[in-house]
């Protein structure tokens, strides 16, 4: 059985050998017309833009990072078949996977679109003969196969039961598509789709009791794996897209949820935005950040968890817990979330001379500052009350919270002192790492939060006074915005809009910050390449689209080429390495050699004294200091 399945995915492989062979057709077929030839109800479907924009793309990324990439990449599919001329390059292909189950297996469930110029001709390369029903009988590499035509479109497969159900199907993916889900699909250059809902209703029984056998200890209820279930059963699609351009490389996933199911209404509930979703971060220096909206729907707690902490404590296995604290303190935590209107947050680099390197802010956006301060400082309190544990309460100690400690910008503000001093005297030996830690986190270890204006409430760690007080000037737009970044500003362009959230990564200032910190703490290694600063982070973003949860990745061409670039340098720079080392060997090696034979002379010599033969014993003078010497 697995021989036949292994020759029916070999001749799948062969069939889209068959779609990279051919010419241009006069006149291309888009995307909408392939989905057009794919049943609704397809278990899923792999899309090629066009093989002639793959080669290109191809050619542009070999010739941009220097890569041996060979031209045509798409005709190495097919081998030495020498298949005709009738497939239509500038057109997508398709790949289609009919349900798995009803077919008796995957290989026999597959198809593949092809696009042609002249279909009849195809066939004729594929040496189809007369069949039944409007199906061809046709042989790749020596195992059977069938086609059907319709129009331009040529299905193929290595089932004819399969081949006939999609050629005469009577309703299509492209009549019900999500307009959202087709954007994506015309401008990507592969473009995979699953109907995750159902092949995970198919196959229920067999992933749901692996599921509840390993969430058991943490969730003897089985709540988590029901939510689970839930949301993957009411995924109607899972998409995964991928393009690359001159800007760079474009990763994308789509949801589309079932109709009129809770999981659609919570994506339905989704807020978003155009405005800057990092707004209140002061520019500096960052390492990664991300703002977001935030939204309340009723119908998140049919997929997630309402008592977090409790599942937390649970996982854990705290001991000497408080039921009733423990309930309390959840309830506190889920009164902030739904506080919050929209949060930012950034770690960043802070300047030399600052105390520390590392730095932390969060702004949340709320309706009252002042209640939520009183809120998160009820919680704080509630926490060191959910166990008796005697670590925990030693723990207590060496944190001290102090309302309204100090007055920034106008502002009351709270503080909560950590004394890593006390607190690595609870694991052994972690004093010794004492100075590292103030060196990365600073000597002060103060982390401080309080309003930043009426609606905004400001965490800071790190920085001190000043920094805190430089994001509430940000607040006010009377500072820089980490916003105006250029890095940030340029990748926010190629990012869908209005959207839910957005993030960043600097990858340049992240690598140059941990060289930093490197050197601070006195590490003896150095780090093993140089980081030019590109200022062209990698960027993310959510938004909902037709009820279509899409989530973008880009990662911009001037990032890869840095990275090619400092890599090549990396690896030029070890090679010399290991050619001086190996040089050093080879002469290490040639001393000993000396060594060696030098030990045999005098071995031999040695001997020759022992035997009487020596010529110094022959000699009648004396012996110089050259002889004492050789002696």
């Amino acid at each position: 059985m697995l021989s036949r399945s292994r020759r029916g995915c070999s001749l799948l492989v062969v069939m889209l050998g068959t779609a990279l062979a051919a010419p241009q057709a006069l006149l291309a077929a888009t995307p909408k017309d392939i989905l057009e030839n794919v049943p609704a109800d397809a278990w899923g479907f792999l899309m090629i833009g066009s093989l002639d924009g793959i080669d290109a793309k191809a050619a542009k990324l070999g010739e941009t990072l220097g890569l041996p990439i060979p031209p045509q990449v798409s005709n190495m599919a097919l081998g030495t078949l020498g298949i005709g001329e009738e497939v239509d390059r500038k057109s997508p292909i398709c790949a289609v996977m009919m349900d798995a189950q009803k077919f008796a297996s995957a290989d026999k469930a597959a198809v593949l679109i092809i696009p042609a110029s002249n279909p009849k001709g195809l066939l004729e390369k594929l040496q189809g003969s007369e069949g039944t029903d409007g199906v061809t009988k046709c042989t790749v590499m020596g195992e059977p196969a069938f086609a059907s035509v319709k129009g331009k479109m040529v299905i193929l497969g290595p089932d004819q039961d399969c081949v006939t159900k999609v050629a005469k199907s009577s309703k299509m993916l492209g009549e019900k598509i999500a307009k959202a889900r087709m954007a994506v699909i015309e401008k990507s250059d592969i473009y995979l789709s699953v109907s995750l809902g159902a092949v995970a209703t198919t196959y229920k029984d067999m992933w749901m009791p692996m599921m509840q056998m390993m969430t058991a200890p943490t969730d003897p209820e089985g709540k988590s794996v029901k939510q689970i279930s839930k949301a993957v059963t009411e995924v109607s699609a899972l998409d995964i897209a991928i393009n690359l351009d001159d800007a760079g490389f474009g990763f994308k996933i789509l949801i589309d949820a079932v109709e009129n199911s809770d999981l659609q209404k919570l994506l339905g509930d989704e807020k978003s935005t155009s405005n800057p979703l990092l707004a209140g971060l002061p520019k500096e220096t960052y390492l990664l950040t991300m703002g977001s909206m935030a939204s309340h729907s009723e119908h998140a707690a049919k997929f997630s968890s309402q008592t977090p902490i409790s599942d937390l404590m649970r996982m854990v296995q705290m001991e000497g817990l408080d039921a009733k604290s423990v309930e309390t303190l959840d309830k506190e935590i889920f009164a902030i979330q739904k506080m919050i209107k929209h949060y930012a947050v950034s770690v960043a680099a802070l300047p030399d001379g600052a105390d520390g390197i590392f730095g932390v802010t969060l702004v949340a956006e709320t309706d009252s500052a002042k209640d939520f301060v009183d809120r998160v400082r009820k919680a704080y309190q509630t926490a060191w009350k959910v166990t008796n544990d005697e670590d925990v309460a030693t723990i207590k100690e060496a944190i001290t919270h102090k309302a309204d400690a100090e007055t920034i910008a106008d502002n009351k503000v709270d503080t909560i002192t950590f004394d890593m001093q006390k607190l690595s005297e609870l694991e052994e030996g972690a004093e010794d790492d004492l100075k590292d830690v103030h060196t990365v986190l600073g000597k002060e270890c103060v982390l401080r939060f309080g309003p930043g204006g009426d609606k905004h409430v400001v965490f800071t760690w790190g920085g001190g006074k000043d920094r805190f007080e430089s994001v509430c000037t940000a607040l006010k737009a009377k500072g820089d915005m980490l916003s105006s970044d250029k890095g940030i500003t340029e990748l926010s362009e190629q990012l869908p809009s209005p959207r839910v959230s957005e993030g960043f990564i600097a990858v340049d200032n992240i690598l140059q910050t941990i060289k930093k910190a490197m050197k601070a703490v006195g590490e003896e290694e150095e780090f093993p390449f140089e980081v030019p600063t590109i200022n062209a982070p990698l960027a993310g973003s959510t938004t909902v689209q037709d009820n279509v949860m899409r989530i973008d990745f880009v990662v911009p061409m001037k990032l890869i080429k840095a990275g090619k670039e400092a890599y090549d340098k990396y690896a030029a720079t070890a090679a010399e390495e290991d050619f001086d080392e190996e040089g050093d060997d080879t002469g290490d090696e040639g001393a000993t050699a000396d060594e060696d034979a030098g030990g045999e002379e005098t071995d031999e010599t040695a001997g020759d004294d022992e035997g009487g033969d020596s010529e110094d014993e022959k000699g009648d003078e004396p012996k110089g200091d050259d002889g004492a010497d050789d002696e």
